[in-house]
């Protein structure tokens, strides 16, 4: 049982594990510390599709239902429309659960859209046009991480499947 969840913990948890077991990749959940974790280790890692997904359409549907009864402004000068945010919302949530080919780029080409979405002010909260230019670029710089689970084979031709559904009932079997 680790004491705490800090990144500090996670990381020497985790590096005892993969010098032990020789890990080359980590399949986990969306957490920053866990990424950080993979990244000072220099082992790959396979965000859990499972995870991704439900975090995706959760944070979809919010921003969804603010774009519909509550909408924020539109940012002066940007061109943006209300029915381009929904939209893209619709586009968003189809190329993280579909993973195309191309997906980086879409994903890029709408960080890109959402750039001029102004940050809030100290104190202040974050538009809805702020909150999908954040999203947009994670997903973005994380999409090798989500879709690692399409290319990856170990040297006895084993893949992923992209969850770390094993772990869970793992979880759920022995420790619950």
């Amino acid at each position: 049982i680790l004491p705490d969840e800090s990144a500090e913990t996670i990381e020497a948890w985790v590096r005892d594990l993969c010098e032990r077991l020789q890990v080359e990749v980590l399949v986990t959940d969306d957490a920053d510390s866990l990424k950080t974790v993979a990244d000072e280790l220099g082992v790959e890692q396979q965000l859990c599709r499972a995870h991704v997904n439900r975090n995706v359409h959760d944070l979809l549907a919010s921003l969804g239902t603010k774009a519909l009864t509550q909408p924020d402004r539109v940012p002066a000068g940007s061109g943006l429309s209300h029915a381009q945010f929904v939209d893209d919302l619709q586009q968003l949530e189809e190329i993280i659960k579909g993973l195309p080919h191309d997906g980086h780029r879409q994903l890029a080409q709408l960080a890109e859209r959402y750039q001029v979405a102004p940050p809030p002010r100290p104190g202040g909260k974050a538009s809805m046009w702020y909150r999908l230019r954040l999203l947009t670029l994670d997903w973005s710089e994380n999409w090798a991480r989500l879709t690692r689970f399409q290319s990856w084979r170990g040297a006895h031709g084993e893949r992923l499947d992209g969850t770390n559904n094993a772990c869970e009932r793992a979880i759920g079997w022995w420790i619950k």
